[in-house]
């Protein structure tokens, strides 16, 4: 079987798609989320992780997605490009949708969960039919 081979001069290793959520991580551990007064804010959705692992491993990374029309679809597309991700190919949602929000538990290291609120997100109005 031949191995794959790869083009050297092409312009992206990695495109991801899909999910561009905040993500807040209680800096509190040991504690329900009814106690949690604290959270780290981060870009989260697993095309995002991927996307963002893979730019900082020095791959030529870019996105395709759709982020909300507010501080956190900026947020969002500001730390993309902060880690060199090419964002050309997200756009901003002007239909009112917001950005989606992740919300996780650490009581135990085993006693995990998280909160996703994902009514009326802007990352899931991604349609290839419109435009993007």
């Amino acid at each position: 079987m031949n191995p794959l081979i790869f083009k050297e001069n092409r312009p992206f290793d990695l495109i991801a798609v899909g999910r561009l959520c905040v993500d807040l991580n209680a800096n509190e551990t040991q504690r329900p989320m009814e106690e949690t007064r604290t959270f780290t804010k981060y870009v989260g959705g697993s095309p995002a992780n991927i996307a963002i692992g893979a730019a900082r491993l020095g791959l030529q990374t870019g996105f395709i997605g759709k982020v909300s029309d507010d501080q956190m679809g900026r947020f969002i597309t500001g730390y993309l490009k902060d880690n060199k991700i090419n964002t050309d190919q997200i756009r901003i949602d002007c239909t009112g949708a917001v950005t989606g929000l992740a919300f996780t538990e650490i009581k135990s290291p085993e006693d995990c969960s998280i909160l996703m609120y994902r009514d009326n997100v802007a990352d899931l109005n991604l349609d290839p039919t419109r435009g993007i």
